[in-house]
């Protein structure tokens, strides 16, 4: 009995553990970079821009250490995803939500990150200064 027992605690310590991994330690890390670019191709407004110094740096700050979720744990977003609206920071994409909400795909993790509305207007602002514009689904 006591065996058994103890082969239980081990059992549910295991799969506590693998939930805690799953759910409170998968965070986006990204670089530091020069490289950041803006990307947005719709309805004939053509852009592809690094970005300033200033912007690349509060873009990298404003993603990095977001916590990511997977589709499964937020449901499959019905946003529009696409390379042509994003940024690409060094070699990765973070495409952002076509239809204006706060969420952003990371290509390279395949999840998602959800941003609050006043990151979301800052990262709108940015598309927009270049000549992007949002919606564009």
């Amino acid at each position: 009995m006591k065996k058994y027992t103890i082969i239980i605690l081990v059992f549910l310590f295991c799969i506590s553990a693998l939930i805690a991994c799953l759910f409170f330690n998968n965070k986006l890390s990204i670089e530091q970079s020069d490289n950041v670019v803006l990307r947005f191709n719709y309805q004939g407004v053509s852009i592809n821009n690094h970005l300033s110094e200033n912007n690349a740096k509060q873009i990298i700050k404003l993603l990095n250490k977001k916590r990511l979720y997977s589709g499964l744990y937020i449901g499959e977003l019905s946003c529009g995803f696409t390379r042509d609206v994003a940024f690409r920071i060094g070699e990765d994409y973070y495409e952002i939500a076509c239809d204006g909400c706060g969420y952003v795909y990371c290509e390279a993790d395949k999840k998602y990150l959800e941003l609050n509305k006043t990151e979301t207007e800052f990262i709108h602002s940015i598309f927009e200064n270049q000549g992007g514009f949002f919606p564009c689904v």
